[in-house]
């Protein structure tokens, strides 16, 4: 590998070690039976402690649930700005009259909460 790539590549691999040793601490560490129904959970003194800070709130759950959608359109606006800039995405095909048309993922996006 040159030493150019190389370098792009340690940020990456930094970040997916850091992931990994905290699945591995989430894991091996203060794990006891405070979760829901007697499961057991990974860092239990904190987790036990910002439950009792913050409670049961629906409030705090619509939230995350509906913060988890922001990784989900991240990536369809990259998709979609990928295939923006890649000039033979935009090129018709030789049988276009039979091709259906292109479209971009918000149109997929659009469709999905039209029908719902």
């Amino acid at each position: 590998m040159k030493k150019r790539n190389f370098a792009r590549a340690v940020p990456s691999l930094a970040l997916f070690a850091a992931f990994a040793l905290w699945t591995a601490a989430v894991c091996r560490v203060d794990v006891r039976a405070i979760g829901p129904g007697g499961s057991s959970v990974g860092f239990a003194a904190m987790n036990g402690w910002v439950h009792g800070l913050t409670g049961v709130h629906m409030a705090l759950y619509t939230l995350t649930d509906w913060l988890g959608l922001v990784p989900l359109c991240f990536v369809l606006g990259l998709i979609n700005c990928c295939a923006e800039l890649n000039p033979a995405l935009k090129k018709p095909c030789a049988n276009c009259e039979r091709c259906p048309p292109r479209r971009n993922s918000s149109y997929y996006v659009y469709s999905f909460f039209r029908l719902s």
